[in-house]
């Protein structure tokens, strides 16, 4: 989060004030900007897609829950998928 915060800064101000500000250091800032996404970001991106497809299939009606069971991803627990579907847009609106 720090990382994020000296990124979307870092025009305005200079990078080592805000890192030493945020704690953290110039070289472990640099390192983050030239490393590939992790294993867990892309796969949660993988299943985002599938999520977001399940929901659009449904006419955007089922839940986190429901779209977690249809993805069928058995190495993610439901637990760490009921984030994804509002990252990925994936949010059912209340028909009255």
């Amino acid at each position: 989060m720090k990382f994020v915060v000296i990124a979307k800064h870092r025009a305005t101000w200079p990078v080592a004030w805000l890192c030493d500000a945020l704690g953290v250091s110039r070289s472990g800032f640099h390192a983050r900007l030239n490393r590939s996404p992790s294993a867990r970001s892309r796969s949660d991106e993988e299943l985002g897609g599938k999520m977001k497809a399940s929901f659009m299939a449904s006419d955007r009606t089922y839940g986190a829950h429901c779209s977690s069971a249809v993805a069928r991803y058995p190495t993610v627990s439901v637990k760490a998928q009921v984030p994804l579907p509002r990252r990925c847009g994936a949010i059912a609106q209340v028909r009255r």
